[in-house]
């Protein structure tokens, strides 16, 4: 493929993706428990899995395909404050990021999907 078919990664575009599934796997009544850590899990994996789909896609249509981190963390709501930060060196034009942040009377999530340009 050539260089020249690459796309720019735009967050905006997979924060509805995004959304749905975190809206999906966490329920506005969902109670902290031992089972946090899976939970984090099963939305990393959902996330990825159609991330991945539409790579298949895009390179079906002879883009470049990205790489993708996702990040995914959860507290209980208990009034703190979720913080996170973050700085990357890339190819601005190609790659970027996209933050989503959940929060119910419960619990807070925060998730973040990195896009690099292969």
């Amino acid at each position: 493929m050539d260089d020249d078919e690459g796309v720019a990664f735009e967050g905006e575009t997979i924060k509805p993706l995004v959304e749905r599934i975190v809206q999906k796997e966490i329920a506005p009544d969902y109670l902290w428990n031992a089972k946090s850590s899976d939970l984090q899990s099963v939305v990393i994996e959902n996330i990825l899995k159609e991330l991945a789909a539409e790579n298949e896609n895009a390179a079906r249509e002879g883009k470049r395909p990205f790489k993708f981190v996702v990040l995914c963390e959860l507290q209980q709501n208990v009034g703190a404050g979720l913080a996170n930060a973050c700085t990357c060196h890339w190819d601005s034009s190609t790659d970027g990021h996209c933050v989503f942040k959940y929060e119910t009377e419960h619990v807070q999530a925060l998730v973040t999907v990195y896009g690099v340009q292969n």
